[in-house]
């Protein structure tokens, strides 16, 4: 049974937000509450699908805005005859204004987990040193 909670406390800090801080789960006391952790495991699977949609949508949405803005630009220039010195991928913003690469899912999964009755050990890593506390 412990071995099950952490091979996925392991598989969770593998799939959660590039950041500093590693996650230990340490189970609840009694096994009665593995179908809650099970639950809090896939809601954190159902943010992170829905992080990824939101992202791709609003990619799509970045690459039509800059069709419209090159079109506005092609148009300036073309009145003014001057040449076209940039291309359409120079109007795409969107690889910077659709960064959603933590959308707080590890975050809810640990509220979760902590409200199952389990203890989540975080560590923040500094430098090369590894600084442990105790999130409740």
């Amino acid at each position: 049974m412990k071995k099950y909670f952490f091979i996925l406390a392991f598989m969770l800090f593998l799939s959660g937000c590039h950041s500093s801080y590693h996650y230990t789960y340490l189970p609840p006391p009694d096994g009665k509450a593995e179908m809650c952790i099970v639950n809090c495991y896939h809601c954190k699977k159902n943010c992170v699908q829905m992080c990824e949609v939101r992202r791709d949508h609003c990619k799509i949405r970045g690459g039509i805005d800059a069709v419209d803005r090159y079109q506005y630009y092609e148009v300036q220039r073309h009145a003014r005859n001057l040449p076209n010195k940039t291309f359409i991928n120079d109007f795409d913003d969107s690889a910077c204004s659709c960064n959603f690469s933590c959308c707080h899912c590890v975050e809810k999964y640990n509220a979760c987990y902590r409200a199952c009755g389990g203890v989540v050990i975080m560590t923040k890593f500094k430098s090369s040193i590894e600084q442990p506390f105790f999130a409740h």
